[in-house]
């Protein structure tokens, strides 16, 4: 089995390189550089003209023109290029593009001792993490924390597009910058001034956002602004897009949360309406998350500054699955009515960074608060399964972390887990493989006594099943105990589950290598060989149903799953097998016309065994073949010590076999049942009394039964 399993891999592997030599996948194009948006005169900005409610515009002084510019139009700056904000001090680069005064890129540029990024793009490059990036849909280009629209009462709810025009730099600094624009009527000159600004905070990966409208008119106006959140995202996980819009409303003091996913917002839906106050949303991946949260001047939660908030999917079918996210959510400000000469201030706090609580408790204790922010809260969405719990999660993470600083190989301390948790786990496993080998003994002893049963009472089922559930009782076999040994491993799943999300979840396993040239990054599949490009598609095994997507565009070839198949193959193999089955299998090798117990025989179970532990051995690591390597690597560590587990147990029960075949004859007794066996026994003395009953009663018919009729 091991030599076909090893020819096999080595076949495929030498199958993968042929086709990629002979069948290239196609060059990469050339980068191109986004289109920058037209340059607009003030003549010849646009605006949307589209009325957004039945009511026309007043014809007063505030009424809009009939020029070919249609309407009110904006003030353009002349600027073009990209700005970049941030230096060396600033945990945070950003680079800005007029074009809706947004963020165009955003890089996580913290840096560790050693002077290298803390958060690396991969383990194979010293970039900093692009953690925003523009999106190109179907609606064009778009970028983080555009100012979409604006709505006027006074001038019939009409709406203006501010997100395709270029806003004029008017200040500029290492650490802020600030966009100005302007809503003007070719009579009554300027209506609505627009300040932009964005301000780094120091060493810390916060940036404030400040919008301003000013009132340059003569009369008072009511403005309502959409204003947009984080977009593009790169996906972090290769298995799974787990990236979402998480939003967080605050009722009654706690923070109750809504997350969406890409193909939950195929249309533009309501996410938080008026009646709910959003405390703060954010676009996350599977390790960091973008946030942005509704302030005051102090900082103090605003829930009261946005009215509802919205999902919008930017593109009419879902893009390439590795693309940057373009999903944004989209947030509508309570209207503010500003007088003549005054201002109206909307501030936000953006936060950028990884969801991971120990890396935002040092920002603030009430960063982790969930009674007043709460930006972890946002990590629990990505535990999908019920009894995945917080508290045995936070152990298996603490547990791992606190191996790491012993060894300073989070791959080592993987395995020195697996032995922590394996040991405890020990008695339980023993008690388990004890209790499966002592029932396949005792079926293998009554084989032939059942087999007489069957043929004795061949022609009554009823007193069959009741002589033969009599004697396992009598005998101490008790066939539910294969059900019950199984309490072990249902017991193992809620900490198997909470370790799968700790090693898949935790910030500290992203970047942690293992060897340094084999398994560089735990947290990503081990990728022996890089088949670079879009990867390479296996011809015939990619239009299978349900799995063929595995086989497409394969980037790399992942050998570490198949060493966990082949450890899952081991580990079955060398379960102790009682001698009394092994002995039943030769018998019915040469007696197959033998009658089986129960409707399967000694080698049909085996045979059963082994054919589950071959097809997992296979399906297995083609299922889990882009988890994470760290996971692999626990898995795999933990089979071997069921191999090892398993051959101590065999050693144990052959010792065990030894002392009862020393004590003689005299000293084998008959088990007494359990709780279960004396159910069983009661279960088949009942069946027996009702069977007795109705025989009584068909023999000697009461003189309420029927007369038989003659003819």
């Amino acid at each position: 089995m091991i030599t076909a399993l090893l020819t096999a891999s080595a076949a495929f592997l030498i199958y993968l390189l042929l086709a990629l030599y002979f069948f290239p996948p196609p060059p990469k194009p050339a980068p191109t550089s986004a289109p920058s948006a037209p340059t607009v005169s003030v003549r010849e900005a646009p605006a949307s003209g589209r009325a957004s409610s039945s009511q026309s515009a007043p014809s007063s002084s505030l009424a809009l023109s009939e020029e070919p510019a249609r309407g009110a139009v904006m003030q353009a700056a002349e600027q073009s290029e990209d700005i970049v904000i941030g230096n060396e001090q600033t945990a945070l680069r950003a680079v800005f593009t007029p074009r809706g005064a947004a963020i165009l890129e955003l890089f996580l540029t913290n840096k560790n001792k050693n002077g290298r990024y803390t958060h690396r793009v991969s383990a194979d490059k010293s970039d900093p993490f692009r953690l925003l990036a523009p999106v190109t849909a179907d609606r064009g280009t778009h970028a983080s924390f555009e100012t979409h629209k604006l709505w006027i009462r006074e001038l019939g709810d009409r709406d203006w597009d501010l997100r395709n025009l270029r806003w004029k730099v008017a200040d500029r600094g290492t650490r802020h910058i600030e966009f100005q624009t302007a809503l003007a009527s070719p009579e009554t000159g300027e209506l609505v001034r627009f300040s932009k600004r964005y301000t780094l905070r120091g060493d810390a990966p916060f940036i404030d956002l400040q919008l301003t409208a000013t009132n340059a008119g003569g009369t008072p106006l009511s403005i309502t602004l959409a204003q947009d959140g984080p977009l593009g995202v790169p996906r972090d996980d290769l298995m799974y897009d787990m990236r979402k819009i998480v939003l967080a409303q605050r009722s009654q003091g706690v923070l109750a949360l809504t997350a969406k996913a890409r193909n939950q917002l195929t249309k533009e839906a309501t996410l938080v309406n008026a009646q709910e106050k959003l405390a703060w949303l954010a676009q996350a991946n599977k390790y960091f998350g973008a946030y942005m949260r509704p302030v005051g001047e102090k900082l103090e939660d605003r829930p009261d500054a946005v009215q509802r908030v919205t999902g919008v999917a930017l593109s009419e079918v879902a893009p390439d699955s590795l693309a940057p996210a373009d999903f944004v959510a989209r947030c509508f400000l309570m209207p503010a009515t500003i007088e003549p000469g005054a201002s109206s201030t909307t501030r936000f706090e953006i936060y950028a960074g990884p969801k991971d609580a120990d890396w935002i408790r040092p920002l603030g204790a009430q960063y982790v608060d969930h009674t007043k922010i709460g930006y972890d809260l946002a990590g629990s969405v990505d535990s999908s399964c019920w009894c995945a719990f917080d508290w045995l999660k936070n152990l298996m993470t603490w547990l791992l972390r606190t191996i790491y600083l012993v060894v300073r190989n989070y791959g080592v301390a993987i395995m020195i887990l697996v032995v922590i948790v394996r040991g405890l786990l020990h008695p339980l496993a023993v008690w388990q493989q004890k209790s499966m080998y002592r029932l396949q003994d005792g079926m293998a002893r009554l084989q032939p006594k059942l087999n007489e049963i069957k043929q004795k009472y061949a022609n009554d089922q009823v007193k069959q099943q009741q002589e033969q559930l009599r004697l396992m009782a009598a005998e101490g076999v008790n066939p539910a105990s294969g059900m019950v040994s199984m309490l072990p491993m249902m017991l193992q799943m809620p900490i198997l589950i909470a370790l799968w999300n700790a090693l898949n979840t935790d910030i500290e396993m992203r970047l942690a290598p293992f060897d340094g040239w084999w398994i560089r990054d735990l947290s990503a599949p081990d990728s022996l060989i890089s088949f670079g490009g879009k990867g390479i598609t296996v011809p015939v095994l990619e239009w299978f149903p349900l799995i063929g997507t595995m086989f497409q565009n394969i980037p790399a070839f992942n050998i570490l799953p198949f060493f966990m198949g082949l450890s899952i193959w081991l580990q079955q193999r060398y379960m102790p097998k009682p001698p009394a089955l092994l002995k039943a299998l030769e018998e019915s090798k040469k007696n197959p016309q033998a009658a089986p117990m129960g409707g399967m025989s000694p080698e049909e179970q085996l045979r059963q065994q082994q054919m589950m532990a071959t097809m997992m051995a296979f399906m297995l690591p083609v299922m889990l073949y882009y988890q994470p390597s760290g996971l692999i690597l626990y898995w795999l560590a933990s089979n071997v010590f069921g191999i090892f587990e398993s051959l101590r147990i065999r050693k144990q029960l052959a010792e065990e076999k030894k002392r009862v075949e020393a004590l003689g004859p005299a000293a084998i007794k008959p088990r007494q049942p359990g709780i279960v066996g004396r159910f069983m026994q009661r279960l088949a003395e009942q069946a027996e009394e009702i069977q007795r009953k109705a025989d009584e009663v068909s023999a000697h018919p009461g003189p309420s039964a029927p007369r038989k009729r003659g003819k």
